[in-house]
């Protein structure tokens, strides 16, 4: 069973209150942020993902407040000030060919 990872498509649809229904390596995506989003709904079979569209179906409310969850989670991690200091970091990492330079280094990504 596979399904998605946490890219670009996801964060966007984070950015637009969604839920996010998928398997994803938690321990991982901790190594990356201090804070990983808990509107994330984590699944590993075809049988959970079904369990957790009803849920979100039958609870609309609760559908909502992962949406809200999620869209404060991208602008508190991938604000423009953020960003910027990312892409700076990585450009000084790239100009002086030193991977030391990045402060976590286990995260090339932002």
């Amino acid at each position: 069973f596979d399904i998605g990872s946490i890219g670009m498509i996801t964060v966007e649809a984070m950015m637009c209150r969604k839920p996010i229904i998928l398997k994803y390596n938690k321990e991982a995506f901790a190594k990356c942020y201090k804070n990983p989003p808990d509107g994330l709904i984590n699944v590993n079979t075809s049988e959970d993902i079904f369990l957790e569209l009803k849920k979100l179906v039958d609870q609309p409310k609760t559908c909502d407040e992962l949406g809200l969850k999620n869209k404060k989670w991208v602008e508190l991690n991938w604000n423009s000030h953020k960003l910027t200091k990312r892409y700076i970091e990585i450009c000084h990492v790239i100009s002086k060919n030193d991977i030391k330079l990045i402060k976590n280094p286990n995260m090339l990504e932002f």
